[in-house]
C-alpha cells in the first residue's frame, strides 16, 4: 500500500512532467489547495479499496485481522479507531457466518463444585443457601445454585482428604468467560457467610467458563460448516455437533479406520466396537460443564460383579458417586460402550452382614447429561445418515455412539527464581493462573511439553528463571504416575485432552 507521501509525490510529478515550471513545494497554492487534498483523497480511496479486497474471503479476512499496521491505516482514513474497525470486521464476519446458518458464540459462566467444611460434625442442622456466594482471594466470586443441608450425624458428610466434615455444592461464576476458570484449592474466602461453616475450596480446577467466540474461531467454524455439510461423513458428525452446541469445545469422530494403498483395512486401535470392520463411528465430545446430580430414591440391587450385590446407575455415563450405603465402591465400565449412554457403570456393595444394605437404598450421583443430550440430538431423522435409524435394539450397534471425551489430570511442579523487587505470592498466583489458563485450552489430542510450561512461566511478570527439568510432569490416576514422559512432551489419544489436576510453582 502506498503511503500518503508516495501518492503526494506520484501526484507532483506528473504536474511537473508537463509544466515544469510550476511552484509545487509545500505552502505554495498548487501544493495545499491541489495536491495534499487530491493525494489524501487517493490515498483513502485506495485504502478503502484493498480493505474490500481483503474482506471478499475468509482468509484475507485472518490475514487483515493479524495486520496491526494495516488496521491502523484503516482507521485513520475512516477516522475510526482500530478497535471501531476490528468490531465492524467482525459485524461482517457475523454476517457471513448468518449465510450458513451460524451465530456467534456469547461467553459462558464457569460451573463446578465447592466444599463447604467445618472440623467438627455439626451439631445442629446448618443450610447453606442458594446463593451463597464465595470467592478467591483475588475476587472472582461463584454463587451456590441449590440450597444444601448438613444434618446432624450424617457419617457421610466426613472427608478423609481434607479431614473435615463437608457439604458438596455446585457453583457458578458471577461473571461470564474464562475469569471463572480457577486453579484447584483458589476458591477459599466467603463473601456470604453461613453460620457452623469454617471453610470452603474447590478440590479441583474449573474448566467449564468460555468467552465471547472470537473471529478466528468463528471462521473456524464457518469452514467446517463448509467442508462438512454432508450428514454420514467425519467432518459432519464434527460439525453437526459443535455448531448446536456451544459449550462442546472439540470433537474427535473415530470411524473403524483406512484401507491402505494395497487394498487392506488398517484397523484404527481407538474403535473398539464392531471389532473395526466398519458401519460405525464413535463420535468422542470434549464438553467440561457441570454434570448434573440426581438421586435415585429406593432402589435395589439388579446385577452381581465380582460376587457381590450390585446397581447399575439408570443415567449413565457416570461422573462421581455423592451419596450411598456403607461398604460401596463403584464398579466402572471399561467395555466399548464406556462413556457413553449405554455404559453400566455401576455400585456394588459388600453382604449385608459385612456392611452392606439388606433392603433398598437411596443412591446420589452426577452424571454427563449432556452426553445423552448430543445421542438424542443425532438420533432425530433429520440428522441421521440416509434416513438410516441410528439407534438399534444394541447401543453396540449404534451407527454413532456419542462418549464423554476422557481426561487426562496432569500433575505440574515447577521452580523459579523471581526477580528483585516483586512479591513472591503475586508472582507466584500469577504463573499458575497462566498454566491453567492455557491448559484449559488445549485440545482433543493436543500434546502438552515441558517447554510449553517454562515458556508460559518465563513470560510471567517477575519470573527471573524456571528450573529445569521440572519437578513433576506427569498425568496423574487415583494409583497415581500414570503415564512415561518421552522427551518432556504428554501426547494423549484423539479422544483425551489434558487439563491441570495439580499445578504447584515454588521458589
Amino acid at each position: 500500500m502506498a503511503t500518503i507521501q508516495q501518492v503526494y509525490n506520484e501526484l507532483k510529478n506528473n504536474l511537473l512532467s508537463v509544466r515544469k515550471d510550476l511552484a509545487v513545494n509545500p505552502g505554495s497554492v498548487i501544493s495545499d489547495g491541489f495536491l495534499t487534498p487530491t493525494s489524501y483523497v487517493l490515498y483513502r480511496n485506495r485504502v478503502l479499496l484493498d480493505y474490500d479486497k481483503a474482506l471478499q474471503s475468509l482468509y484475507t479476512i485472518q490475514l487483515l485481522l493479524a495486520n496491526d499496521q494495516a488496521l491502523a491505516v484503516i482507521a485513520s482514513v475512516e477516522l475510526k479507531t482500530v478497535d471501531e474497525v476490528k468490531s465492524e470486521i467482525s459485524d461482517f464476519i457475523d454476517k457471513i457466518a448468518d449465510n450458513y446458518s451460524l451465530t456467534r458464540y456469547q461467553a459462558v459462566q464457569t460451573t463446578g463444585y465447592v466444599f463447604f467444611g467445618r472440623i467438627d460434625p455439626p451439631s445442629q442442622t446448618i443450610t447453606i443457601p442458594a446463593g451463597t456466594k464465595v470467592k478467591t482471594a483475588e475476587g472472582i466470586q461463584f454463587t451456590t445454585d441449590i440450597q444444601k443441608i448438613m444434618n446432624v450425624g450424617d457419617a457421610t458428610l466426613y472427608d478423609a482428604d481434607s479431614n473435615l466434615y463437608v457439604m458438596q455444592t455446585p457453583v457458578t461464576a458471577v461473571v461470564s468467560g474464562t475469569t471463572g476458570n480457577v486453579v484447584s484449592g483458589s476458591i477459599n474466602q466467603f463473601v456470604s457467610q453461613v453460620s457452623g461453616l469454617t471453610y470452603v475450596f474447590n478440590k479441583v480446577g474449573f474448566t467449564s467458563g468460555m468467552d465471547i467466540e472470537t473471529d478466528d474461531q468463528l471462521i473456524a467454524r464457518i469452514k467446517t460448516r463448509l467442508a462438512g455439510n454432508n450428514f454420514g461423513t467425519l467432518t459432519g458428525y464434527k460439525n453437526l455437533v459443535l455448531n448446536n452446541f456451544r459449550t462442546v469445545k472439540d470433537v474427535a469422530v473415530i470411524s473403524s479406520g483406512y484401507v491402505d494403498s494395497i487394498g487392506n483395512l488398517v484397523p484404527d486401535p481407538l474403535m473398539l466396537r464392531n471389532n473395526g470392520i466398519g458401519g460405525a463411528v464413535d463420535v468422542w465430545v470434549l464438553e467440561e460443564s457441570q454434570p448434573t446430580q440426581i438421586t435415585e430414591p429406593s432402589v435395589t440391587f439388579n446385577t452381581m460383579i465380582g460376587g457381590l450385590n450390585a446397581y447399575i446407575f439408570a443415567f449413565q455415563p457416570v461422573a462421581q458417586l455423592l451419596v450411598a450405603p456403607n461398604t460401596s465402591a463403584l464398579a466402572i465400565d471399561t467395555t466399548s460402550l464406556a462413556h457413553s449412554y449405554a455404559e453400566t457403570t455401576a455400585v456394588a456393595f459388600q453382604p449385608p452382614g459385612s456392611g452392606g444394605p439388606s433392603g433398598s437404598f437411596d443412591l446420589t450421583y452426577t452424571y454427563y447429561e449432556i452426553i445423552d443430550t448430543i445421542q438424542a440430538f443425532l438420533q432425530k431423522s433429520e440428522n441421521c445418515i440416509l434416513g438410516n435409524t441410528i439407534n438399534k435394539s444394541s447401543a453396540i450397534e449404534d451407527i454413532a455412539l456419542v462418549k464423554k471425551a476422557i481426561e487426562k489430570p496432569t500433575v505440574i511442579s515447577a521452580s523459579i527464581t523471581i526477580k528483585s523487587g516483586y512479591d513472591a505470592d503475586t508472582v507466584i498466583n500469577q504463573g499458575e493462573t497462566n498454566i491453567n489458563n492455557y491448559m484449559n485450552n488445549l485440545l482433543l489430542g493436543k500434546q502438552l511439553g515441558e517447554s510449553d510450561i517454562v515458556g508460559i512461566l518465563e513470560n510471567t511478570s517477575g519470573v527471573d528463571t524456571v528450573s529445569l527439568p521440572l519437578n513433576t510432569f506427569n498425568y496423574q490416576s487415583d494409583l497415581g504416575v500414570e503415564a512415561v514422559v518421552t522427551g518432556g512432551i504428554l501426547s494423549p489419544n484423539r479422544n483425551e485432552y489434558i487439563r491441570a489436576s495439580t499445578i504447584t510453582v515454588v521458589v
